[in-house]
């Protein structure tokens, strides 16, 4: 969201540099997550599934990008990933919550 508010180019690259480094740290939790999650007979689906959320998400994100600017404005790009962002947080709440009353090892505990 402070990329979409910047008020200069400088600012932008640098928003988005830091935005790179943390995105780039965040592919290694996410499986380090999965695998903590499920047993190992099991893993195979919540990869493939995450796999293909970032496959889509990449090949969608240069079409919307692209709608976003040509019908709002460039700053719209960053501000629509605040919303998309917090989508999966009802849904994850429940699920957190009974990998933690079951005992089972899990990395939100």
């Amino acid at each position: 969201m402070a990329i979409g508010a910047s008020g200069s180019l400088g600012w932008v690259v640098a928003l988005r540099v830091l935005q790179g480094v943390f995105g780039a740290l965040m592919q290694p939790a996410t499986l380090g997550l999965l695998r903590t999650a499920f047993p190992a007979d099991r893993l195979n689906m919540p990869i493939a599934v995450r796999s293909a959320v970032i496959a889509a998400s990449t090949a969608a994100g240069p079409v919307v990008g692209g709608l976003l600017v040509e019908h709002a404005s460039w700053s719209w790009v960053f501000f629509l990933n605040v919303p998309l962002g917090r989508s999966p947080w009802p849904s994850a709440s429940p699920s957190c919550a009974t990998y933690a009353a079951s005992g089972r090892p899990a990395a939100w505990t």
